[in-house]
Protein backbone atom coordinates (compact mmCIF):
# COMPACT_ATOMS: atom_id res chain seq x y z
CA UNK A 1 0.00 0.00 0.00
CA UNK A 2 1.31 3.24 -0.80
CA UNK A 3 1.09 6.38 1.26
CA UNK A 4 1.25 10.19 1.04
CA UNK A 5 0.68 12.79 3.37
CA UNK A 6 -2.69 14.90 2.45
CA UNK A 7 -3.97 18.16 3.23
CA UNK A 8 -7.49 17.41 3.86
CA UNK A 9 -9.41 14.44 4.59
CA UNK A 10 -11.38 15.46 1.74
CA UNK A 11 -11.39 12.35 -0.89
CA UNK A 12 -12.59 14.54 -3.84
CA UNK A 13 -9.50 16.39 -4.58
CA UNK A 14 -6.91 15.54 -2.03
CA UNK A 15 -3.77 17.37 -2.50
CA UNK A 16 -0.41 16.02 -1.00
CA UNK A 17 0.72 17.78 1.63
CA UNK A 18 4.37 19.24 1.89
CA UNK A 19 5.34 18.50 5.69
CA UNK A 20 5.31 14.48 6.34
CA UNK A 21 5.38 14.27 9.72
CA UNK A 22 3.09 17.31 10.55
CA UNK A 23 0.74 15.97 7.95
CA UNK A 24 -3.16 15.62 9.83
CA UNK A 25 -4.18 13.01 6.89
CA UNK A 26 -2.62 10.45 4.78
CA UNK A 27 -3.74 9.07 1.65
CA UNK A 28 -3.74 5.17 1.27
CA UNK A 29 -3.72 4.33 -2.18
CA UNK A 30 -4.51 0.52 -2.73
CA UNK A 31 -2.49 -0.96 -6.43
CA UNK A 32 -5.87 -0.61 -8.42
CA UNK A 33 -5.92 3.20 -7.24
CA UNK A 34 -8.37 3.22 -4.88
CA UNK A 35 -8.04 5.01 -2.00
CA UNK A 36 -8.85 6.20 1.16
CA UNK A 37 -8.47 9.18 3.24
CA UNK A 38 -7.60 8.67 6.86
CA UNK A 39 -5.85 10.45 10.14
CA UNK A 40 -2.60 10.79 11.43
CA UNK A 41 -2.26 9.00 14.33
CA UNK A 42 1.55 10.24 15.00
CA UNK A 43 0.66 14.01 13.79
CA UNK A 44 3.33 16.07 15.20
CA UNK A 45 5.86 13.80 15.28
CA UNK A 46 7.73 11.96 12.13
CA UNK A 47 8.94 8.49 13.66
CA UNK A 48 5.66 8.22 15.06
CA UNK A 49 3.85 8.61 11.98
CA UNK A 50 6.59 6.22 10.87
CA UNK A 51 5.22 3.99 13.18
CA UNK A 52 1.88 4.31 12.53
CA UNK A 53 1.78 3.97 8.93
CA UNK A 54 3.73 0.79 9.15
CA UNK A 55 0.99 -0.74 11.34
CA UNK A 56 -1.52 0.48 8.73
CA UNK A 57 0.57 -1.91 6.23
CA UNK A 58 1.84 0.69 4.15
CA UNK A 59 5.19 -0.71 1.96
CA UNK A 60 5.61 2.12 -0.21
CA UNK A 61 5.60 6.39 1.02
CA UNK A 62 6.24 9.89 -1.04
CA UNK A 63 7.04 12.76 0.76
CA UNK A 64 8.21 16.72 -0.02
CA UNK A 65 9.66 17.13 3.42
CA UNK A 66 10.94 14.16 5.65
CA UNK A 67 13.62 14.00 7.84
CA UNK A 68 15.65 11.53 9.20
CA UNK A 69 14.16 10.04 11.91
CA UNK A 70 11.27 9.09 10.03
CA UNK A 71 12.94 8.07 7.08
CA UNK A 72 14.54 5.05 9.68
CA UNK A 73 11.76 4.01 11.27
CA UNK A 74 10.01 3.77 7.71
CA UNK A 75 13.39 1.81 6.03
CA UNK A 76 13.52 -0.42 8.96
CA UNK A 77 10.00 -1.34 8.65
CA UNK A 78 10.80 -2.85 4.98
CA UNK A 79 9.01 0.67 3.82
CA UNK A 80 10.36 2.07 0.29
CA UNK A 81 10.99 5.79 0.57
CA UNK A 82 10.32 8.01 -2.64
CA UNK A 83 11.34 11.53 -3.18
CA UNK A 84 8.47 13.65 -4.93
CA UNK A 85 10.10 16.95 -5.10
CA UNK A 86 9.51 20.19 -3.54
CA UNK A 87 5.91 21.26 -5.31
CA UNK A 88 2.63 20.14 -3.34
CA UNK A 89 0.22 18.55 -6.31
CA UNK A 90 -3.08 16.31 -6.27
CA UNK A 91 -2.73 13.55 -5.37
CA UNK A 92 -3.48 12.15 -8.83
CA UNK A 93 -0.41 13.79 -10.29
CA UNK A 94 1.91 12.33 -7.63
CA UNK A 95 0.40 8.98 -7.76
CA UNK A 96 0.94 9.26 -11.54
CA UNK A 97 4.63 10.10 -11.04
CA UNK A 98 5.42 7.61 -8.86
CA UNK A 99 3.80 4.65 -11.61
CA UNK A 100 5.81 6.31 -14.30
CA UNK A 101 9.18 4.74 -12.07
CA UNK A 102 11.21 8.44 -12.28
CA UNK A 103 11.24 9.29 -8.91
CA UNK A 104 14.06 8.66 -7.11
CA UNK A 105 14.49 6.17 -4.38
CA UNK A 106 15.72 7.03 -0.79
CA UNK A 107 18.50 4.64 0.12
CA UNK A 108 20.74 4.99 3.45
CA UNK A 109 23.55 5.89 1.05
CA UNK A 110 21.99 8.79 -0.70
CA UNK A 111 19.82 9.82 2.18
CA UNK A 112 21.55 12.98 3.33
CA UNK A 113 20.90 14.47 -0.63
CA UNK A 114 17.28 13.54 -0.77
CA UNK A 115 15.86 14.11 2.94
CA UNK A 116 14.82 17.86 4.21
CA UNK A 117 12.94 18.22 7.19
CA UNK A 118 11.57 21.39 5.90
CA UNK A 119 12.12 23.14 8.93
CA UNK A 120 13.48 26.96 9.23
CA UNK A 121 16.58 25.66 10.58
CA UNK A 122 16.70 23.10 8.35
CA UNK A 123 17.16 20.38 10.52
CA UNK A 124 15.30 17.52 12.31
CA UNK A 125 13.09 18.03 15.01
CA UNK A 126 11.46 15.23 15.75
CA UNK A 127 14.03 14.01 18.42
CA UNK A 128 16.48 11.75 16.41
CA UNK A 129 19.93 11.22 16.85
CA UNK A 130 21.52 12.56 13.32
CA UNK A 131 24.02 10.40 11.81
Amino acid sequence: MLALPVKSADEQTPTVAALYGNAQFFALVEENGAFKVVANAGQGNGIETGKFLLSRGVDTTLYIHLGQGPFKTLNAGGCKVFYLGKEEMPLEEAVALYKSGKLPEVTPENMKELLDPGTPQGECQCGCEES
